[in-house]
């Protein structure tokens, strides 16, 4: 495994040099806060970089050096993650969302909810050469069909995906993951990838909802505000009238973002300081509900045992034997 501290725009850098290839390693960097985003990467061809992205990071920051033709395509298994359009407005990956674009990042790539798993490929065409793509070409998977759709979508082409193509695509991430393939197998696969996508397995989105830069920056604050302090409440219509817009717009610039409405996703972030604090402190069940913003117990039992399916007692017994057995493993080692 590879640890490295350094942005993911320094690692595409050193694959793009002259004279780099991966060959059939599959190589784990570990990048971002406290380095918990992880990346599994390899080259199937020169100047083809497949990988599999775990972000648990709200943004990860790049620099565009390459001097190539780099074109990506990003498929979301889960979580969400920004595309930022040229007009400076986003639109959001949510799971089964392919992302073909020939845009650079202008600083980064942002994941809102600090969470998104998915499977990505990057062509550099320049790099690849007219060799290897009229080999690949032979195999039914060139590159014209791309270059055709971002030509369409002004550079940014936007689809679902088929049921099969999507397990295919999963399956990749997992090759990837756990790194146990020979580099024979990745070939096979991102050329049955393609040829699938190629051929009729991805469906063009056409009524994918656009973010103004405004509009992203409000949901980010109101965000930061809700999450800050778990304990404290707000309205809806007082966070709307601090911006001088609507309930209904806040609503919908804040789902447009997140993928989920204000009160699903504020749940969401109480339920995971819940776990944490049950799991790792001794705190009682009354003073843990207070600081997940429930003031009244039985509220947050029933709350913690629709999304866990267990109480917070039995979740905290649960997590003390698994601890206790690991620890006991641990001695014996």
């Amino acid at each position: 495994m590879y640890n490295m501290e350094q942005t993911l725009h320094e690692m595409i850098q050193k694959m793009s040099g002259d004279g780099f290839s991966l060959g059939e390693r599959v190589v784990h960097i570990t990048l971002g806060n406290h380095a918990r985003s992880h990346m599994y990467i390899c080259e199937p061809w020169k100047g083809m970089y497949l990988w599999a992205n775990q972000i648990a990071d709200i943004h990860l920051p790049y620099e565009g050096v390459l001097d190539g033709q780099l074109v990506t395509l990003n498929y979301c298994i889960d979580g969400r993650c920004e595309v930022e359009m040229p007009e400076h407005s986003y639109i959001y990956m949510e799971p089964g969302m392919l992302c073909i674009d020939s845009h650079e990042p202008k600083d980064g790539y942002s994941y809102p909810g600090k969470h998104y798993t998915g499977l990505e490929l990057a062509l550099d065409l320049k790099r690849l050469g007219n060799h290897t793509m009229s080999e690949l070409a032979a195999l039914g998977v060139g590159d014209e069909w791309i270059k055709s759709r971002l030509k369409e979508r002004n550079g940014t082409y936007l689809s679902t995906v088929t049921e099969n193509c999507a397990k295919l695509m999963s399956r990749i991430f997992s090759g990837l993951q756990n790194h146990d393939w020979r580099l024979e197998d990745y070939r096979f696969h991102v050329l049955w990838m393609l040829y699938e996508l190629q051929h009729g397995a991805s469906v063009p989105m056409e009524d994918k909802v656009y973010v103004t830069k405004g509009q992203r920056q409000i949901a980010g604050e109101v965000e930061q505000m809700i999450t800050a302090n778990l304990a404290t409440h707000y309205t809806i219509t007082d966070m709307a009238e601090r911006y001088g817009i609507s309930a209904s717009a806040l609503k919908k610039y804040f789902e447009s973002v997140y993928g989920l409405p204000i009160s699903y996703y504020l749940r969401q972030r109480r339920m995971e300081l819940a776990r944490k604090l049950l799991a790792e402190t001794r705190e009682s069940v009354g003073t843990i509900a207070e600081a997940c913003g429930y003031i009244n117990q039985g509220k947050f039992g029933v709350v913690f045992r629709e999304c866990e399916g267990m109480t917070p007692l039995e979740y905290r017994r649960l997590f003390y034997h698994d601890r206790q057995k690991e620890e006991s493993h641990a001695k014996t080692q």
